[in-house]
């Protein structure tokens, strides 16, 4: 009989008896199936677990910012439009926005760590870097920005072909001190911290037992999903590949943590800068922040291909980390999601006939 632990469940223990058809689980007894048969039940089982993830942050988040949103109108009863801070104090508004942050992803992330056996200590590989090696993956990071933004720019130029424009959603510019520094903690420090604590994280180190392959398509997908917006989805999906790699490749959260701020606090100050622009100057604008991207991607990839192992073993496996994707993103859990997210980006399209 031989002992296999890469495809049991979280505290539990696998063994194969040959050629019986059996496969003995510790604490169940031999169980009928392969381990082949087991695997795929894992791998079920994981998808729809972050199907539950995705859903309860989405109950949440939604929820916070309701109920905090009432308490505001109960103060100040002439707030009346949801969901903008158009109506809303700059203060109050990020406040909601930071109190929501605070709390729903964090909450969300703790019980999918609670259900998958998941240690934080674990799964949060916290190894000093140093400077070059964050940096260098920052560049990439925004070159990477720069091409795959021609992917949602397409997306969302087939759209307009038919008349089709998604409505952008981003809040006004604060302009207040207390405002701004509450708004680049938003924007910039909480998505940083939490998403990737959350996803390169606990999701990523959570699939690791299938595979790193698997592994860090997963966690950038699952990524682009909580972003709830189809459109972006090549840009950030990615990314999330590119910041996936490095953290397993490094051991070290640090090195998403720095590119996903840096990304944030370019893209905030490009839009600063877009505001002081004459508008028949903005395309131009925009290709320089591009070219300029590109520049920096080719530098930082460069230092990365130079310095880092990019190679990939390949890992003994019974099912294809082809087969393995495909049935965590067919579990019913995983698709609910996908539509959920294609529902949301439809709130947000005008159409012109």
């Amino acid at each position: 009989m031989q002992y296999d632990e890469r495809y049991s469940q979280p505290g539990q223990q696998a063994y194969l008896e040959g050629g019986s058809g059996y496969t003995y689980i510790h604490g169940l007894g031999f169980q009928e199936g392969s381990t082949r048969f087991f695997e795929k039940k894992s791998l079920k089982t994981a998808g729809n677990k972050l199907a539950l993830l995705f859903f309860l942050y989405l109950f949440l988040s939604n929820a916070i910012y309701l109920v905090l949103y009432l308490l505001y109108t109960g103060i100040y009863p002439l707030v009346q439009y949801f969901s903008s801070a158009y109506w809303m104090s700059e203060l109050s508004y990020q406040m909601i926005l930071l109190i929501d942050s605070l709390t729903a992803l964090p909450l969300s992330v703790l019980l999918y760590a609670k259900l998958t056996g998941t240690t934080l200590r674990g799964s949060l590989p916290m190894q000093p870097v140093g400077f070059k090696l964050p940096a260098a993956a920052a560049m990439a990071c925004l070159g990477i920005t720069a091409i795959t933004s021609m992917g949602s720019n397409l997306i969302r130029q087939l759209f307009g072909s038919f008349g089709i424009y998604t409505v952008d959603s981003s809040s006004e510019l604060p302009y207040t001190a207390i405002g701004w520094i509450l708004y680049l903690i938003n924007i910039v420090l909480l998505p940083a911290l939490l998403e990737e604590f959350a996803l390169r994280g606990v999701v990523l180190h959570s699939l690791r037992r299938f595979g790193d392959v698997t592994a860090v398509v997963v966690s950038a997908a699952f990524f682009s999903l909580l972003h709830m917006d189809a459109t972006s989805f090549p840009t950030i999906f990615v990314a999330g590949l590119a910041m996936g790699f490095l953290v397993i490749k490094t051991g070290s959260l640090w090195v998403s943590i720095i590119m996903h701020g840096v990304n944030n606090l370019l893209a905030v100050l490009a839009e600063v800068g877009a505001g002081l622009v004459p508008l028949e100057k903005l395309p131009l604008y925009y290709n320089c922040i591009y070219v300029g991207y590109l520049i920096l991607g080719l530098i930082g990839g460069c230092w990365l291909l130079q310095h880092l192992d990019m190679g990939h073993k390949e890992e003994s496996q019974i099912i294809s980390w082809k087969e393995k994707l495909s049935t965590i993103f067919l579990t019913a859990g995983i698709v609910l999601a996908v539509l959920a997210v294609l529902a949301q980006t439809m709130l947000r399209v005008r159409v012109n006939l």
